[in-house]
């Protein structure tokens, strides 16, 4: 409550929040390294339950943090061994009863558990830098997929779903212009969308991306 209280900043007036993690000696841990470890994974708990809050270090949590480690060990094999794949959902002109576009969602193939939602592994992917490798290869596959649809006289429209970091890299332009010029499809076939969230994370830079693109004639949403 203390930190919460608004502070004032050069005529700014600024207000923080904390999450607190809370680890006793000697029942948690035994040693300072590892009580700061689970002090961590607590506070990481509390944050996940909403932010502004304290959670006690359990240990169930910890069980939490190994299966997410062992899903972002399994997903980075996955990316190398090709086990991403793009589904594609229509998008209908109510009018016509026409397929005008698509979206693309993205399934990760287990080789043991069968096709996994992203609900499940995009958050382990987001606390990586694993999201950045995804972002580009659905990047890329959704263009190569145009490409093959529009040999085959399928004028469809893919619509991407960009991530946080993408923006923040401040180069997706220049990647989206690269692979766009690559395959030889045009720039309004390729739809990105963004969230509120992303757009406000760092206004400044996202906005000179969404400038860019919509330069390039990419639509976005």
């Amino acid at each position: 409550d203390a930190v919460a209280k608004p502070l004032m900043l050069d005529q700014h007036e600024i207000q923080l929040g904390a999450s607190l993690g809370i680890a006793f000696y000697p029942e948690d841990a035994q040693d300072r390294a590892t009580l700061l470890k689970h002090a961590e994974i607590a506070m990481y708990a509390a944050k996940d339950d909403g932010r502004g809050a304290f959670r006690y270090f359990r240990q169930n949590m910890m069980d939490t943090v190994m299966q997410r480690l062992a899903i972002e060990g399994e997903l980075r094999k996955g990316i190398e061994a090709g086990e991403l794949v793009l589904y594609y959902q229509p998008k209908i002109d109510l009018a016509t009863d026409q397929v005008t576009a698509v979206e693309a969602l993205i399934r990760w193939n287990h080789p043991v558990r069968g096709l996994v939602s992203p609900r499940e592994f995009i958050p382990v992917a987001e606390e990586s830098d694993l999201i950045v490798a995804i972002g580009d290869w659905v990047l890329a596959e959704a263009v190569r997929q145009l490409a093959e649809w529009q040999r085959q006289d399928v004028a469809l429209k893919i619509a991407v779903n960009v991530t946080a970091r993408q923006l923040e890299r401040g180069d997706l332009a220049r990647r989206i212009g690269g692979l766009l010029a690559e395959y030889g499809v045009a720039a309004r076939f390729l739809g990105v969308e963004v969230t509120e969230s992303q757009v406000m994370s760092d206004t400044d830079r996202t906005v000179a991306v969404l400038h860019e693109l919509r330069a390039m004639g990419v639509p976005i949403a």
